[in-house]
């Protein structure tokens, strides 16, 4: 006889429940917002499908006894691994196969521009703008942080602001773009409404490296570049990553879903159902309650602190004094790895040389 439906005889996820460490207690029934545990009054306990389960790890970090772990099915792999599914999405990343060098202490401040200052020497700033649904808490605790560290916040809200993909002709947009009276061009290097932690739509447009350093290139070719700032958003993984973007050519960088992990996303993969476990990309009343916007502002703080630190400690070893003297600096980082044709879009040479 059937228990299930054949549909769910494949699932993602398997939840083990350790019958002797189950209380039976329910909490795993009011934190779960898939529906995946439930109580079975017939027999007097708390049970689970499979099917239905994302792997967000919210039942398990409540589980007062630690009864509960959920594992891959394909590879019974703790799902916590799925954590690197924030790495995987931007495969193949060529900021992985750029080196930030460290040989020269010499200070090297390009003088051929001097691009728009922002009001924080920090390259950092969040990205309001999603294709998701999003916590309103979380908002508020993006923009509490912006304003205790001094960063910009909704940018993109902002008159004479331009949102361009990082399409193949991106170069070309952002060129018409400040011929028009733009003075911010926003580059959105992520795949538009899949969601911060969906899985990667291959071949779709330029990886967001590439279109930075073009659009620098050809905004200096133009004699547009100190007319404008660039912000790279999106696909932004740790502060190493902030570096290289600034040396390619942005001025500051977006950060989404590294503060999303930082308040407790799990990369589950299930951002455009709005039923977010953890309360992060839902608008749902209930779900939103589990966001302390205090909590959450206070976490980011910690990143971004974190992060310029890093920045501070990079910018170190390769001589340089302030960020804004790396911007578009291309000769501060080498390639390892990539083609002539590769380096020679990106503007630059190969570790050794």
């Amino acid at each position: 006889m059937l228990f299930h439906k054949l549909t769910g005889a494949y699932p993602e996820f398997t939840i083990s429940r350790d019958k002797d460490l189950c209380i039976n207690c329910e909490i795993c029934v009011r934190q779960c917002s898939y529906g995946v545990h439930f109580q079975d009054t017939a027999r007097g306990i708390v049970r689970h499908e499979n099917s239905k389960c994302v792997g967000c790890q919210r039942c398990v970090t409540f589980c007062p006894t630690g009864a509960l772990l959920i594992k891959n099915a394909n590879s019974f792999f703790p799902q916590i691994g799925l954590i690197h599914n924030h790495f995987k999405q931007v495969e193949p990343c060529y900021l992985d196969k750029l080196y930030l060098d460290s040989c020269a202490f010499d200070t090297v401040v390009n003088d051929s521009f001097s691009p728009v200052q922002h009001t924080s020497e920090s390259p950092i700033l969040f990205s309001s703008k999603t294709s998701v649904p999003i916590n309103l808490n979380l908002l508020t605790a993006m923009k509490m942080v912006s304003e205790k560290l001094g960063l910009d916040f909704d940018v993109a809200g902002r008159m004479h602001t331009k949102s361009i993909p990082a399409a193949h002709n991106v170069a070309d947009s952002a060129v018409n773009a400040v011929k028009n009276g733009a003075e911010v061009l926003i580059i959105e290097g992520f795949q538009p409404g899949a969601g911060p932690f969906a899985s990667v739509i291959p071949n779709e447009g330029m990886p967001i490296e590439f279109a930075v350093a073009v659009v620098d290139q050809r905004l200096k070719d133009e004699g547009l570049r100190n007319k404008v700032s660039v912000i790279a958003d999106g696909k932004i993984r740790c502060s190493a990553d902030v570096v290289k973007l600034v040396a390619l050519g942005a001025n500051v960088v977006c950060l989404g879903n590294v503060a999303m992990v930082a308040v407790g996303c799990t990369c589950c993969g299930q951002c455009s159902t709005g039923k977010c476990a953890w309360g992060i990309a839902t608008t749902a009343t209930v779900l939103r309650k589990r966001q302390n916007p205090e909590v959450a502002a206070e976490k980011m703080a910690d990143l971004i602190s974190a992060w310029n630190c890093e920045i501070t400690q990079m910018l170190n070893v390769m001589g340089i004094t302030f960020i804004r003297d790396l911007c578009g600096n291309k000769d501060k980082i080498r390639a390892v790895g990539l083609s002539d044709t590769e380096m020679s879009i990106l503007g630059v040479r190969h570790t050794g040389q």
